[in-house]
């Protein structure tokens, strides 16, 4: 890989440059870097060096700024950079060009005072030269369109001195297509329409590290898996022994069906190794015979795209949060690594229920219909408790030879094993040390990678956006107190292993860092937690354009009503992201209710019309409740109806309920059930009603039990109540606990008298923590409904209601 660029590019910014980015890219990717400032003096002109040096790469980078840098000593007329990419091109290299935006570092912008209309022209060439040109605005945003564009040539087989061309993305649509034919992103190389897409292999992402393709046997669960380092200590092994779970023989029955399978529950508690410990149990019955790990939602899409076939294989997603990007998983990718006849591949899955609760509990509109909310309805869901039931806590006593075990067993806090095991209360305590005066600097570092995850930001965050954004955190007199602190020092204590187990920063791959997602939790779920800062949502707002975690920041700050998001999504419609005309849809649509402005609604319907025009069936979906609410029912039928065809179960659910109001009861059960059966939580809850009302207990009961899986938070009540209306108070007990975890105010206030009958301390302090959450999040909600009705003065009164109801 042949880098080309100006001199101040290898320097600017200061804490990470343009070039060190691209360097990071390419290592990335699996390729070797040449540049001129590698080579020493030679005997041969300049221009025969560089164009000897060019014609021995495979491809060229051309990073292309402001300044002209210097002409070649033999050919004046010329730049090194402009006679860098004339060889490249006679030579028949690839070449990929990156401008830096107007928007980038301000001495970067500073035009070249001796040749800067030389340097205007050459960018003009560049535009023109019907090469593809990305435009970049800081190293990070570099750093993933490089990557994006090498990954892209993946396909690109060399052989003999040239390239043959072989596109990686094949993105089919069988049988005849009437209409649009849309390409979201940045193509480099050439598109291909019609014909029969070249075969490419899965080589190139197992090479680079974008995925790891292992037997199951060989895979390190701490190392490569995501399960959470445990507590260390001598002559002890690194994992203590498994301690069975009570939902391992619902999870069996799950896996062993194949399909789409979530293991759901809070951080640390123990997810990952219940998920694959079932994998273990399972592979010689199942037939498995190895594992794939994608890195991230790209590698994943690539992974499927490849057309290279899967067979008797499992696909772990852990955190299934970093996978849901626009170019990550969909349904799509679900329907093609699945295929319903088939049970031999099994993409398994955790979820935290912090990030399901923040997916589905945004119900100030239903008209932000989010395609993460049905993709997680199709999957079968199983819910990992926190805490050991009886049968648990009997089983993890024929392990208390192991320290760490038995130290859970007496532990008294409250903590759950699996966050005993990974020192997670006291990976709580360390942050909070540090905030209060341990180590500032360190716990800046922690509280900004915890706050871009809160904001939308759930990848690694790359080591330079930490350092840009860490003095926000500190104490104004800190800040000013501090003059250069040694960050190397602060990383360290960040990551640093708490009893050798979690740190408060996990360190990732290519010098990123994740937040441990324990402290993640906690700052969702605390109702005290201080806002995201403006200067963080502002530097996150301002990330690359083809970064796609910026746009998933301007989903999560249009939902917290900050206008920065507005720029980012317009630039994502102008770049053909269909998911940006919903957003702006419903924008427009928040705006609309606030003001009483129905110009701004009209903005709202015609930009949903567009989409629906163009095949989105959530677009369809959200014009059908959107002409519900304005009394237009023929219009909202006839726009579910649409995309009910088109497969979209919310629209299903909907249609059915219209049937259902015309007392057409066997036409929205046909619906309902429909929907039901590709995984849609309100339209089982619908069936289950209905059999509730036609005194179908048996019926009602299944149907809840499958809308509380798919994440109804009310079945999981009805589901302990129809438990308990047939006498089985144990089996209700445990269902209301579970309904309680999930946030349900009744059942909360149910486990929490018992928990006071039974004078238990440290439950009865869990299940209060827990109500103060649920209570917080309903004021949030209530709140943003009155103030958009127009009613503020109704806020203080709901404030004093809900601060009545917590000292009750």
């Amino acid at each position: 890989m042949f880098i080309s660029h100006t001199s101040e590019l290898r320097q600017l910014p200061p804490a990470r440059s343009y070039v060190a980015a691209v360097e990071s890219a390419v290592a990335r990717a699996g390729d070797a870097v040449v540049d001129m400032a590698y080579f020493a003096a030679r005997a041969d002109t300049p221009e025969a060096v560089c164009r000897e040096v060019v014609a021995e790469a495979d491809v060229c980078l051309l990073v292309a700024g402001f300044r002209y840098g210097s002409p070649v000593r033999d050919r004046p007329g010329l730049s090194y950079t402009e006679l860098e990419f004339e060889a490249a091109g006679e030579s028949g290299l690839p070449r990929l060009v990156f401008l830096l935006s107007e928007d980038a570092d301000g001495a970067l912008r500073d035009p070249d005072p001796v040749h800067g209309a030389r340097q205007e022209e050459f960018r003009r060439r560049l535009r023109d030269s019907g090469v593809t040109v990305a435009v970049v605005s800081s190293p990070d945003a570099l750093e993933t369109a490089v990557l994006h564009a090498l990954y892209e040539l993946h396909g690109t087989a060399v052989t003999g001195d040239r390239e043959q061309p072989a596109p990686v993305v094949h993105n089919e649509i069988p049988g005849t297509v009437h209409g649009h034919v849309l390409q979201a992103g940045a193509v480099f190389g050439d598109m291909h329409i019609g014909g029969t897409a070249p075969e490419v292999t899965i080589e190139k992402l197992r090479r680079t590290g974008a995925l790891l393709d292992r037997p199951i046997d060989g895979y390190d669960p701490v190392r490569d898996l995501r399960v959470h380092r445990p507590i260390q200590a001598a002559d002890l092994p690194l994992l203590p022994p498994y301690v069975p779970r009570t939902v391992d023989a619902d999870l069996d029955r799950a896996v062993a069906s194949g399909g789409f399978v979530v293991v759901e529950g809070n951080s640390a508690a123990g997810k990952s190794r219940t998920a694959w410990e079932a994998v273990r149990r399972n592979a010689p019955s199942c037939g498995w015979r190895s594992a794939l790990v994608p890195r991230d939602g790209v590698a994943l899409r690539l992974l499927v795209e490849s057309g290279e076939p899967l067979r008797h294989v499992v696909v772990w997603l852990d955190d299934l949060e970093r996978y849901l990007t626009p170019d990550g998983l969909d349904t799509g990718l679900v329907a093609a690594l699945c295929p319903g006849d088939r049970t031999d591949v099994l993409l398994l899955a955790t979820l935290r229920s912090e990030t399901r609760r923040l997916i589905g509990g945004d119900d100030r509109y239903r008209q932000m219909a989010r395609s993460a909310q049905h993709l997680l309805a199709t999957a079968r869901t199983i819910r990992l408790m926190r805490d050991l039931d009886q049968d648990e806590r009997r089983a993890a006593r024929r392990h208390q030879a192991d320290p760490r075990i038995a130290s859970a067993l007496a532990d008294r806090t409250g903590a759950g094993l699996a966050e005993h095991l990974a020192a997670a209360p006291e990976v709580l305590v360390h942050w909070r040390a540090g905030r209060d005066g341990l180590h500032e600097v360190g716990a800046a570092l922690v509280s900004a990678a915890v706050d871009c995850h809160r904001a939308g930001y759930s990848a690694p965050v790359p080591r330079g956006l930490l350092e840009a954004l860490y003095p926000t955190y500190l104490e104004p007199r800190t800040r000013n107190r501090l003059r250069r602190p040694d960050l190397d020092e602060a990383f360290e204590w960040a990551t640093t292993p708490v009893h050798g187990a979690s740190s408060c920063l996990q360190p990732e791959a290519d010098d990123r860092f994740s937040a441990f997602d324990y402290l993640v939790d906690q700052a969702q779920a605390d109702p005290g937690s201080a806002a995201i800062p403006d200067a963080t949502w502002r530097t996150l707002l301002d990330g690359a354009e083809t970064d796609p975690w910026t746009f998933q920041v301007a989903l999560t700050a249009l939902r917290d009503g900050r206008s920065e998001a507005a720029g980012v999504i317009r630039h994502a419609i102008r770049s053909g992201n269909p998911a940006a005309l919903l957003a702006s849809g419903y924008a427009h649509f928040l705006a609309s209710r606030a003001t009483g402005d129905l110009r701004l609604l009209d903005h709202a319907i015609a930009t949903w019309t567009i989409a629906a025009e163009n095949g989105d069936p959530h677009a369809m979906h959200n014009l059908g409740l959107t002409y519900a609410d304005l009394g237009r029912n023929e219009d909202a039928e006839r726009w579910w109806r649409s995309s009910a065809q088109a497969g979209f179960e919310p629209a299903m659910t909907e249609l059915g309920m219209l049937h259902y109001e015309r007392g057409e009861v066997a036409e929205a059960r046909r619906w309902w059930t429909e929907a039901a059966e590709r995984g849609e939580s309100d339209a089982m809850f619908r069936l289950a009603k209905l059999a509730y009302q036609h005194h179908d207990l048996t019926t009602a009961e299944t149907w809840c039990a499958r809308a509380g899986d798919a994440g109804s938070v009310q079945a999981l009540y009805n589901y302990a109540d129809l438990a308990e209306q047939r006498g089985d108070h144990a089996t209700a007990e445990d269902r209301y606990r579970n309904a309680a975890e999930a946030g349900h105010p009744k059942a909360l206030d149910r486990v929490m008298k018992a928990a006071r009958r039974r004078r238990d301390k440290a439950e009865i302090a869990h299940w209060r923590q827990r109500r103060r959450i649920s209570n917080e999040e309903s004021r949030k909600a209530l709140t943003r409904q009155l103030a958009e009705e127009g009613r503020p003065d109704l806020v203080t009164l709901l404030d004093d209601f809900f601060r009545d109801d917590e000292d009750g």
